[in-house]
Formats: C-alpha cells, structure tokens, sequence
C-alpha cells in the first residue's frame, strides 16, 4: 500500500490533519466540474490514520480475500448508520479548492446536516422533481441537472466562499 497523501485543512475550527482517500465524489465532481485533478480529504483520526498507512505483513493480509472477509466482518457488527439523535445533532464540512490555469486559487466551505439525513432529503427532492417531469435524460450529476447551488436550497446547508486557502500545507 502506498502511503496516503496528508495535509492539514481548516475545516472552520483551526487547521486539522487530514488524509485524501478515494471517494465516489472524485468522479462525480469531474462530471459536474470538469476539473481533471480532483483529490478528497477526510478529516484525520488516529483509528483511520493507522488503517491507512499499515505496513509490512499486516498491509499485505488486509489485501487478500482473508483479511477483506476479516474487514467485512468487522463492518457488519458496527451500526448500520447514525442513530436518530446522531442524525439529529451531526454536521459535516465539507472544504474544496480549487486552482484555475492562472494558478488563481478558489477555496470555498461548505457546511451541511448530518450526511444521511442530507441524502435522505436531496434523494426525495430529486425524486419529486423527476416524477413531475423536471429530469433530462441520461446521466446528470444533481449539480449539472438543478445547478451548483442545488445544495444551498437544503435547511442548515451553507456555503463561505474564502479569500484565502483553508488548506495550510
């Protein structure tokens, strides 16, 4: 395994570590964006730092079928999901930045309810939308089908465009 890329970023409560890891939002963002070099940063914690940056013997077992089948299993006696107060009291922070061709950089926050409620509620939007005939054919990200400020109509969800980077290192 290689060993996973790590800054520091400003989450909005002072810089915290942080670790990139491969996420679905890497393609999506392409599709909505266009930008060819997307990378997604989760904020750091000890238990997922040390899964991340296993060596010798032990990052060799967990690629094999054994240590995925010892993985899986770990996963399967964990909660499905957030509990109802969890859902209730959770946010998440979401940062991004980006740099143009003229190495100008945009940095924005972006500041949401807890992340399975917010599923929940852009899944029925989207829905109710379709069913009423507000849909185009074929593959659409919600941002290229409803606009990059979709998310922003969604109670609790908030944006901080930034003048500088959140991203210290």
């Amino acid at each position: 395994l290689s060993e996973p890329m790590k800054r520091h970023i400003d989450f909005g409560k002072g810089p915290r570590p942080a670790l990139a890891v491969s996420w679905g939002d890497v393609a999506t963002a392409y599709h909505s964006t266009g930008a060819p070099d997307i990378d997604v940063f989760f904020e750091s914690r000890p238990d997922l730092e040390k899964a991340m940056t296993m060596k010798g013997p032990m990052a060799w077992l967990m690629q094999t079928r054994l240590g995925q089948a010892f993985i899986h299993r770990q996963i399967d006696k964990r909660p499905e999901g957030p509990d109802e107060e969890m859902r209730a009291k959770g946010q998440c922070t979401i940062v991004a930045e980006m740099v143009d061709g003229c190495r100008k950089r945009f940095t924005a926050r972006l500041t949401t309810p807890e992340a399975y409620k917010l599923t929940s509620w852009t899944a029925l939007d989207i829905a109710t939308r379709a069913m009423n005939g507000d849909v185009r054919p074929g593959f659409q990200t919600p941002s290229m089908m409803y606009g990059a400020d979709f998310i922003l109509g969604f109670e609790g969800v908030t944006r901080e465009d930034l003048d500088e980077s959140i991203f210290v290192d």
